[in-house]
């Protein structure tokens, strides 16, 4: 620490500054020195402080020396006895404090009333001993702690020496002149040796440069042997009042060197070595050399050698030995004794330093590039570094460059955030540093496109997709097809990128069908525009051609395809060619047993079968048919009519008749009747004949007279034939009239029994009939012929061979009482005949 003290112009400028001490310990051989009251004895060596060869004698020593009288002071008062008042150096040390501008004042001084700090002080300054304020002196610092001060100078003595605070004063070296500036009463060197209060603190004022803290900091002189030197009787090795001395060099006995330490130092820091330990009993200022006695690879340099504390730089990891020789060359020694000492010096591995550089933020895909450096005090290391990119592979290995620089790169190709840590081995120990690299996503850029963007419906569309994606090689993608018709599928990325995906389509339309792939963080879309036509039902008629009659249902049956049944409506319509146009029918009906429709009209007909989707498309097929004629049924009532005729009245029949024809809504008809009695034909109206009453016929009482030998009644067949108009087909139907005459009244029953026997002896007349070859009975012709046997009648077998004539006599209750249900077979043989009708007809006549 520095201090500095300004002064008016009759004052040196003074300055303090405080030096680390060297510990001194007591001079072996003055073990006697006794302190005296509170004063302790000095823990250094003093030579007496003038030139060489110079007598001396010492006056008012630490036990007398005033002020107080009645207390020690611990100072002493030297005087020389020649004319050479040269005062030297006691010890070596550096100069603290200079004041040499006062006159001399040979005791009861007055002053100069000189401004002193800003105290005005003078002769009459009540405070007294004011010329000692006014004193000229020097203050040293030496190494072991204490100072010396040096009284009396002569005016300018030091100062014109060259003197200056601060500088270093080796033991011997002139400080000044002795004179009687101040307090003295003449010529003398007043010397004493004291220590501060506190380290930090100057240890004196600068008026009159008395000590701090007063008497009690100063220490008894202890003096160093000398040629010149005689200690008093008890051999202390003190000065005492009145004896006389030789000045000279103290008898050098060698200085001790403490190197300090064990030392440890980190390798490229720097330790301070600590030598200050070293002492001097004379308090020789002790010169340093300090050397390595083992360093075989250059783990530390040495800097400031020839110090008392000098530095080492760790090199490398390692372990040496540091040594240190101290001499006491300076000043009156000018043979140097030595010492040495050694300490032991560990320098540790530092670690490399690493520096891993800037944190990174790029987007997925990015190559980053790395350009780590580091340092290592460790100068002769070799370095190894790995590098862990985060990325799940763990360190890699990388090359480290002669600049210590550790370069790599890598591509991310995935978004997150990634620690990326850079490590460097010196073989001993590692360094290591981190950056994160922020990747930031990028959504895919999609592509979509069909194989074809037209297709018919039913048919498949395929799409295909393009993706990229500067993360592509490490991301795993979904993707979602959207056909654009409400169908969604989740479908993998590699098909949907390969062969493509497809999906039929049923419904015509345009769609728009997108393609989404998500890599994990963001989405991205393509698109493409599909559209879609429509296809027409196929359609096949069944049977392609038929036919049927007239008043018959005709069927036709379709079936049909279509590539988008399984998603449209359908409907149907039959054209059946009879002019009435289209006709719907359900499609359901038509393609599950067919569809028909009845045909009045005969004809050839071509027809055509419809099947429409939803959206208008049709198909169609052809088909023929054939319409066949059916004649009319006629159905004439009542089968058998009996009815009474006179001679004075006519018998009337009544017929009705019924007309049946599957074509009748369609048809035109002509009605004739043959009433069976020669009578014309007659033709009438279908509303009469079918209408209430029907139609009549007189049948007239001659029409029967041929019969009266033979029966009582005459039987008509009556045909009613019905012919259409368009196509001349006709239907018949035949009916019995039975006139009966009125005069024979009614008809008895005839027996069951009686119809037996008779039909026995039918038998017997048919075999004779076969035999004899039939004939006519009695001469008579009976056109009996292909009468119809009518219902309730005996049918008796047939006379006279294939050619014979078969009579059927219908017999029919009348009344109740007529004959009932028999008939006789009569043969050619008359005999038989009169036997048969003369037992038959007997009970009519």
């Amino acid at each position: 620490m520095l201090f500095a003290f300004s002064v008016q112009q009759h004052y040196v400028l003074f300055a303090l500054s405080v030096c680390f001490a060297l510990p001194f310990s007591v001079n072996a051989q003055y073990p006697n020195c006794i302190p005296d009251g509170n004063l302790d004895c000095s823990v250094g060596l003093y030579r007496i402080p003038f030139e060489d060869n110079v007598p001396v004698t010492a006056n008012n020593d630490h036990t007398n020396h005033p002020p107080p009288s009645t207390a020690p002071n611990d100072a002493v008062d030297l005087g020389s006895d020649t004319d050479s008042r040269r005062i030297v150096a006691a010890a070596s040390g550096i100069i603290r404090g200079i004041v040499d501008v006062h006159g001399n004042c040979d005791g009861g001084c007055t002053g100069d009333n000189a401004d002193a700090g800003g105290v005005p002080y003078s002769a009459n300054n009540p405070g007294g001993w004011v010329g000692g304020d006014y004193n000229n002196y020097v203050w040293l610092e030496h190494f072991n702690g204490e100072w010396t001060k040096y009284s009396h100078f002569d005016r300018l003595s030091v100062t014109n020496l060259g003197w200056q605070v601060g500088d270093t004063v080796f033991v011997g070296e002139i400080l000044g002149i002795e004179g009687t500036a101040g307090a003295s009463g003449g010529p003398h060197l007043h010397f004493e040796v004291a220590v501060p209060d506190d380290d930090g603190d100057p240890p004196f004022t600068a008026l009159g440069g008395f000590i701090n803290g007063g008497f009690m900091n100063r220490r008894i002189t202890k003096v160093c042997p000398s040629p010149g030197f005689t200690p008093n009787d008890d051999g202390d090795g003190l000065y005492t009042d009145g004896e006389m001395y030789t000045s000279g060099p103290c008898t050098n006995t060698g200085p001790s060197a403490v190197a300090g330490g064990p030392y440890q130092v980190n390798e490229g820091s720097i330790i301070d070595l600590d030598g200050l330990g070293s002492s001097d009993p004379e308090n020789a200022i002790l010169n340093f050399l300090w050397t390595f006695t083992s360093d075989p690879t250059g783990i530390a340099a040495l800097f400031d050698d020839t110090t008392g504390t000098p530095r080492i730089l760790g090199v490398n990891e390692g372990n040496l030995v540091i040594q240190v020789t101290v001499d006491d060359k300076g000043g009156d020694v000018v043979v140097p004794l030595y010492d040495s000492d050694t300490a032991a010096v560990t320098v540790l591995n530092v670690a490399p330093s690493v520096e891993a550089g800037s944190n990174v933020n790029v987007p997925e895909g990015s190559e980053v590039f790395l350009a780590a450096t580091f340092e290592d005090p460790g100068t002769e290391d070799t370095h190894t570094a790995t590098v862990n990119w985060g990325l799940g592979a763990g360190p890699e290995g990388v090359t480290v460059t002669p600049v210590n620089s550790v370069k790599d790169s890598r591509v991310f190709c995935n978004d997150g955030v990634y620690v990326v840590k850079v490590a460097v081995d010196d073989g001993v120990d590692m360094g290591m540093d981190t950056l994160t690299v922020t990747v930031q996503n990028v959504p895919p850029t999609v592509t979509a496109f069909l194989t074809s963007d037209v297709i018919e419906e039913g048919g498949m569309a395929t799409v295909r997709a393009v993706l990229s994606d500067p993360g592509e090689a490490c991301e795993a993608y979904t993707a979602i097809v959207n056909w654009g018709d409400g169908r969604q599928q989740n479908v993998a990325v590699a098909d949907l990128l390969g062969d493509g995906i497809s999906i039929d389509f049923c419904e015509d339309g345009d769609y728009t069908v997108t393609v989404t792939i998500n890599d994990g963080a963001a989405s991205g879309m393509g698109s493409a525009d599909l559209s879609v036509t429509p296809v027409a039902p196929l359609v096949t008629a069944a049977p392609l051609s038929q036919s049927e009659h007239e008043g018959s249902p005709v069927t036709i049956s379709a079936s049909f395809s279509d590539p988008a049944s399984a998603c449209e409506t359908f409907t149907s319509t039959v054209d059946w060619g009879d002019g009435d146009g289209p006709m719907a029918v359900n499609i359901g009906d038509l393609t599950n047993g067919g569809v028909s429709k009845t045909f009045c009209e005969d004809g050839l007909y071509e027809g055509e079968v419809t099947v429409s989707d939803d959206d208008g498309t049709t198909g169609s097929a052809p088909f023929v048919f054939a319409v066949l004629p059916v004649a009319p049924t006629v159905s004439a009532s009542p089968t058998l009519q009996e009815i009474a005729a006179t001679k004075e009245e006519p018998a009337v029949a009544l017929i009705r008749a019924v007309v049946e024809d599957p074509a009748r809504a369609c048809e035109e008809y002509t009605v004739v009747v043959d009433w069976g009695d020669g009578s014309p034909e007659e033709t009438v109206g279908l509303s009469e004949i079918e209408g209430e009453p029907g139609v009549t016929h007189e049948y007239g009482y001659e029409k029967i007279e041929w019969l009266l030998t033979v029966k009582k009644s005459d039987a008509f067949v009556v045909r009613v034939t019905v012919i259409e108009n368009d196509d001349g087909l006709s239907g018949f139907d035949e009916v019995t009239v039975k006139v009966d005459k009125a005069k024979h009244g009614k008809f008895p029953t005839i027996p069951d029994s009686f119809v037996e026997q008779k039909t026995e002896e039918a038998a017997t007349v048919e075999e004779k009939a076969k035999e004899g070859g039939g004939g006519l009975l009695g001469g008579m012709n009976f056109p009996f012929q292909g009468l119809k046997v009518l219902d309730g009648m005996k049918k008796m077998p047939s006379l006279g061979g294939e050619e014979g004539l078969k009579l059927d006599f219908p017999f029919k209750d009348m009344g109740g009482d007529g004959l009932k249900g028999a008939s006789a077979a009569l043969s050619g043989d008359s005999d038989l005949l009169k036997n048969a009708l003369g037992e038959a007809l007997q009970p009519f006549n």
